[in-house]
Protein backbone atom coordinates (compact mmCIF):
# COMPACT_ATOMS: atom_id res chain seq x y z
CA UNK A 1 0.00 0.00 0.00
CA UNK A 2 1.49 3.41 -0.97
CA UNK A 3 1.89 6.21 1.58
CA UNK A 4 2.04 3.95 4.61
CA UNK A 5 3.18 6.02 7.60
CA UNK A 6 6.83 5.30 8.33
CA UNK A 7 6.45 5.76 12.10
CA UNK A 8 3.34 5.17 14.23
CA UNK A 9 3.64 7.20 17.45
CA UNK A 10 1.09 5.65 19.82
CA UNK A 11 -0.20 6.73 23.23
CA UNK A 12 -0.89 4.06 25.87
CA UNK A 13 -3.71 4.89 28.30
CA UNK A 14 -7.01 5.48 26.54
CA UNK A 15 -5.52 4.45 23.20
CA UNK A 16 -3.83 1.05 22.93
CA UNK A 17 -4.13 -0.26 26.51
CA UNK A 18 -7.57 -1.85 26.72
CA UNK A 19 -7.26 -4.92 28.93
CA UNK A 20 -6.94 -4.97 32.72
CA UNK A 21 -4.43 -7.81 33.14
CA UNK A 22 -3.16 -8.51 29.63
CA UNK A 23 -2.93 -4.75 29.00
CA UNK A 24 -3.33 -4.98 25.21
CA UNK A 25 -5.96 -7.01 23.36
CA UNK A 26 -5.05 -9.63 20.76
CA UNK A 27 -6.39 -7.42 17.98
CA UNK A 28 -4.34 -4.40 19.05
CA UNK A 29 -1.23 -6.59 19.32
CA UNK A 30 -1.93 -7.92 15.83
CA UNK A 31 -2.06 -4.30 14.61
CA UNK A 32 1.35 -3.65 16.21
CA UNK A 33 2.71 -6.78 14.49
CA UNK A 34 1.50 -5.44 11.12
CA UNK A 35 3.13 -2.08 11.82
CA UNK A 36 6.45 -3.68 12.71
CA UNK A 37 6.43 -5.56 9.41
CA UNK A 38 6.09 -2.41 7.29
CA UNK A 39 6.93 0.57 9.51
CA UNK A 40 8.04 1.41 13.07
CA UNK A 41 5.94 1.43 16.25
CA UNK A 42 6.93 3.95 18.95
CA UNK A 43 5.20 4.50 22.31
CA UNK A 44 4.44 8.06 23.45
CA UNK A 45 3.15 8.19 27.01
CA UNK A 46 2.95 10.17 30.21
CA UNK A 47 4.17 7.12 32.08
CA UNK A 48 7.85 6.97 33.04
CA UNK A 49 10.52 4.43 32.16
CA UNK A 50 10.39 2.97 35.67
CA UNK A 51 6.69 2.08 35.22
CA UNK A 52 6.24 -1.70 35.13
CA UNK A 53 3.54 -1.52 32.48
CA UNK A 54 5.79 0.49 30.18
CA UNK A 55 8.56 -2.10 30.37
CA UNK A 56 6.07 -4.91 29.86
CA UNK A 57 4.51 -3.21 26.81
CA UNK A 58 7.91 -2.47 25.28
CA UNK A 59 8.58 -6.20 25.46
CA UNK A 60 5.11 -7.20 24.20
CA UNK A 61 5.38 -4.90 21.18
CA UNK A 62 9.03 -5.63 20.44
CA UNK A 63 9.81 -1.92 20.76
CA UNK A 64 13.18 -0.32 21.48
CA UNK A 65 12.25 3.37 21.22
CA UNK A 66 9.74 5.44 23.20
CA UNK A 67 8.82 8.96 24.31
CA UNK A 68 8.16 8.76 28.06
CA UNK A 69 7.09 11.04 30.93
CA UNK A 70 5.29 13.27 28.40
CA UNK A 71 8.59 13.93 26.65
CA UNK A 72 10.87 14.27 29.68
CA UNK A 73 12.53 10.94 28.81
CA UNK A 74 13.60 9.46 25.47
CA UNK A 75 14.34 5.78 25.05
CA UNK A 76 16.24 5.13 21.82
CA UNK A 77 17.37 1.66 20.77
CA UNK A 78 16.87 0.42 24.34
CA UNK A 79 18.99 3.20 25.84
CA UNK A 80 17.61 6.08 27.90
CA UNK A 81 19.40 8.86 26.00
CA UNK A 82 17.72 11.96 27.48
CA UNK A 83 16.13 13.01 30.76
CA UNK A 84 14.93 16.58 31.27
CA UNK A 85 14.41 17.74 34.85
CA UNK A 86 12.61 20.75 36.29
CA UNK A 87 14.56 23.57 37.86
CA UNK A 88 14.17 23.29 41.63
CA UNK A 89 12.57 26.74 41.78
CA UNK A 90 9.83 25.61 39.40
CA UNK A 91 9.16 22.51 41.51
CA UNK A 92 8.82 24.56 44.69
CA UNK A 93 6.36 26.98 43.05
CA UNK A 94 4.25 24.10 41.72
CA UNK A 95 4.20 22.40 45.13
CA UNK A 96 3.17 25.72 46.69
CA UNK A 97 0.18 25.94 44.34
CA UNK A 98 -0.78 22.33 45.14
CA UNK A 99 -0.68 23.10 48.85
CA UNK A 100 -2.73 26.28 48.47
CA UNK A 101 -5.54 24.45 46.67
CA UNK A 102 -5.18 21.18 48.65
CA UNK A 103 -4.36 19.22 45.49
CA UNK A 104 -3.03 15.68 45.58
CA UNK A 105 -0.25 15.30 43.02
CA UNK A 106 2.26 12.87 41.54
CA UNK A 107 6.00 13.40 41.19
CA UNK A 108 7.86 11.44 38.51
CA UNK A 109 11.56 10.71 39.02
CA UNK A 110 14.02 8.41 37.25
CA UNK A 111 13.76 5.82 40.02
CA UNK A 112 10.03 5.77 40.78
CA UNK A 113 6.76 7.67 40.89
CA UNK A 114 5.37 9.23 44.08
CA UNK A 115 1.82 10.19 44.99
CA UNK A 116 1.81 13.15 47.39
CA UNK A 117 -1.39 13.45 49.41
CA UNK A 118 -2.84 16.31 51.44
CA UNK A 119 -4.31 14.10 54.16
CA UNK A 120 -3.43 10.84 55.87
CA UNK A 121 -6.67 9.05 54.89
CA UNK A 122 -5.99 9.56 51.18
CA UNK A 123 -2.43 8.37 51.73
CA UNK A 124 -3.72 5.20 53.39
CA UNK A 125 -6.22 4.50 50.60
CA UNK A 126 -3.69 5.16 47.83
CA UNK A 127 -1.10 2.98 49.54
CA UNK A 128 -3.57 0.11 49.18
CA UNK A 129 -4.69 0.84 45.60
CA UNK A 130 -1.60 2.37 43.94
CA UNK A 131 1.29 0.61 45.67
CA UNK A 132 2.43 -1.31 42.58
CA UNK A 133 2.95 1.88 40.61
CA UNK A 134 3.49 4.69 43.12
CA UNK A 135 4.82 5.21 46.61
CA UNK A 136 2.35 7.26 48.63
CA UNK A 137 3.65 10.03 50.89
CA UNK A 138 1.94 12.73 52.94
CA UNK A 139 2.85 16.29 51.91
CA UNK A 140 4.89 16.66 55.11
CA UNK A 141 7.10 13.77 53.93
CA UNK A 142 8.02 15.40 50.61
CA UNK A 143 11.56 16.07 51.84
CA UNK A 144 12.21 12.32 51.42
CA UNK A 145 12.31 12.96 47.65
CA UNK A 146 15.17 14.58 45.74
CA UNK A 147 13.30 17.54 44.23
CA UNK A 148 16.25 18.28 41.92
CA UNK A 149 15.41 15.15 39.92
CA UNK A 150 11.74 15.69 39.02
CA UNK A 151 10.80 14.83 35.42
CA UNK A 152 7.09 15.54 35.52
CA UNK A 153 4.34 16.60 37.94
CA UNK A 154 0.68 15.63 37.68
CA UNK A 155 -2.11 17.40 39.57
CA UNK A 156 -5.19 15.32 40.39
CA UNK A 157 -8.11 17.75 40.30
CA UNK A 158 -11.87 17.98 39.98
CA UNK A 159 -13.07 19.14 36.53
CA UNK A 160 -14.76 22.20 38.06
CA UNK A 161 -11.35 23.31 39.43
CA UNK A 162 -9.33 22.95 36.27
CA UNK A 163 -9.74 26.42 34.75
CA UNK A 164 -8.84 28.10 38.03
CA UNK A 165 -5.74 25.93 38.47
CA UNK A 166 -4.60 26.36 34.86
CA UNK A 167 -4.99 30.13 35.22
CA UNK A 168 -2.95 30.08 38.43
CA UNK A 169 -0.17 28.10 36.74
CA UNK A 170 -0.22 30.45 33.74
CA UNK A 171 0.27 33.58 35.85
CA UNK A 172 2.59 32.10 38.49
CA UNK A 173 5.15 30.07 36.53
CA UNK A 174 6.59 30.87 33.12
CA UNK A 175 8.99 27.97 32.61
CA UNK A 176 6.57 25.06 32.40
CA UNK A 177 4.16 23.35 30.02
CA UNK A 178 0.76 22.24 31.30
CA UNK A 179 -2.27 20.59 29.73
CA UNK A 180 -5.41 18.80 30.79
CA UNK A 181 -5.94 15.07 30.43
CA UNK A 182 -8.30 12.29 31.49
CA UNK A 183 -11.45 14.35 30.91
CA UNK A 184 -10.14 17.29 32.99
CA UNK A 185 -9.40 15.20 36.07
CA UNK A 186 -5.65 15.61 35.58
CA UNK A 187 -3.20 18.42 34.77
CA UNK A 188 0.15 17.23 33.43
CA UNK A 189 3.09 19.59 34.00
CA UNK A 190 6.58 19.41 32.48
CA UNK A 191 9.50 21.75 32.00
CA UNK A 192 9.13 24.15 29.07
CA UNK A 193 12.20 22.47 27.56
CA UNK A 194 10.12 19.31 27.16
CA UNK A 195 7.47 18.28 24.62
CA UNK A 196 6.41 15.10 22.89
CA UNK A 197 6.71 16.91 19.56
CA UNK A 198 10.35 17.94 20.06
CA UNK A 199 11.28 14.39 21.02
CA UNK A 200 9.38 12.95 18.06
CA UNK A 201 11.28 15.28 15.72
CA UNK A 202 14.58 14.17 17.26
CA UNK A 203 13.67 10.52 16.74
CA UNK A 204 12.62 11.20 13.14
CA UNK A 205 15.96 12.91 12.56
CA UNK A 206 17.90 10.00 14.03
CA UNK A 207 15.99 7.57 11.80
CA UNK A 208 16.24 9.90 8.77
CA UNK A 209 12.45 9.96 8.36
CA UNK A 210 10.35 12.96 7.33
CA UNK A 211 7.90 13.82 10.18
CA UNK A 212 5.23 14.41 7.53
CA UNK A 213 5.44 10.69 6.74
CA UNK A 214 4.45 9.81 10.32
CA UNK A 215 1.21 9.48 12.27
CA UNK A 216 0.24 9.71 15.94
CA UNK A 217 -2.57 8.07 17.89
CA UNK A 218 -3.85 9.71 21.08
CA UNK A 219 -6.81 10.68 23.22
CA UNK A 220 -6.03 13.95 25.00
CA UNK A 221 -4.52 17.40 24.68
CA UNK A 222 -1.30 15.86 25.98
CA UNK A 223 -0.98 14.42 22.45
CA UNK A 224 -1.94 17.62 20.61
CA UNK A 225 1.58 18.95 20.06
CA UNK A 226 2.46 15.81 18.09
CA UNK A 227 -0.40 16.56 15.70
CA UNK A 228 1.24 19.89 14.86
CA UNK A 229 4.51 18.37 13.60
CA UNK A 230 3.50 14.99 12.16
CA UNK A 231 1.70 14.37 8.88
CA UNK A 232 -1.44 12.73 10.28
CA UNK A 233 -3.17 12.25 13.61
CA UNK A 234 -5.75 9.84 14.95
CA UNK A 235 -7.99 10.70 17.89
CA UNK A 236 -9.77 7.98 19.80
CA UNK A 237 -13.56 8.35 19.99
CA UNK A 238 -13.24 8.40 23.79
CA UNK A 239 -10.80 11.32 23.67
CA UNK A 240 -11.06 14.98 24.64
CA UNK A 241 -13.33 17.00 22.35
CA UNK A 242 -10.70 19.66 21.65
CA UNK A 243 -8.27 16.99 20.51
CA UNK A 244 -10.81 15.11 18.41
CA UNK A 245 -11.93 18.14 16.40
CA UNK A 246 -8.42 18.72 15.00
CA UNK A 247 -7.55 15.08 14.17
CA UNK A 248 -7.13 13.65 10.66
CA UNK A 249 -9.04 10.49 11.61
CA UNK A 250 -11.31 9.45 14.46
CA UNK A 251 -10.90 5.88 15.70
CA UNK A 252 -13.59 3.85 17.47
CA UNK A 253 -13.50 3.74 21.28
CA UNK A 254 -10.28 2.28 22.73
CA UNK A 255 -12.25 -0.40 24.59
CA UNK A 256 -13.46 -1.77 21.25
CA UNK A 257 -10.04 -2.08 19.58
CA UNK A 258 -10.26 1.31 17.89
CA UNK A 259 -6.49 1.30 17.33
CA UNK A 260 -6.70 -2.04 15.48
CA UNK A 261 -9.54 -0.87 13.22
CA UNK A 262 -7.70 2.25 12.01
CA UNK A 263 -4.39 0.42 11.52
CA UNK A 264 -6.12 -2.30 9.49
CA UNK A 265 -7.51 0.41 7.20
CA UNK A 266 -4.22 2.27 6.87
CA UNK A 267 -2.26 -0.90 6.10
CA UNK A 268 -4.98 -2.43 3.92
CA UNK A 269 -5.33 -5.38 6.30
CA UNK A 270 -9.11 -5.24 6.69
CA UNK A 271 -10.48 -8.75 6.87
CA UNK A 272 -7.18 -10.31 7.96
CA UNK A 273 -6.79 -11.92 11.36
Amino acid sequence: MPNIPKIFFVDLDGTIINKRNKLISKKNLKAVEWINQESKFIITTGRSYCDRKVKRILQMTNSDTAILSSGAQILYKNELIHEYFFDIGEVLKIVEIANKYKINFALFTSEREYLITQNHLYKFISSLTQSKRMKSLHIKEINKINLNKILKITFIVYPFQINKILKKLRYSISGVNYFSAHYNWVIEITSSRVSKSAQALEICDKLNIDPQDCINFGDSMADEDLSKVLGQSVAMQNGDFEYIKNATFIAPHYKYDGFYHVVSELLNKKGEK
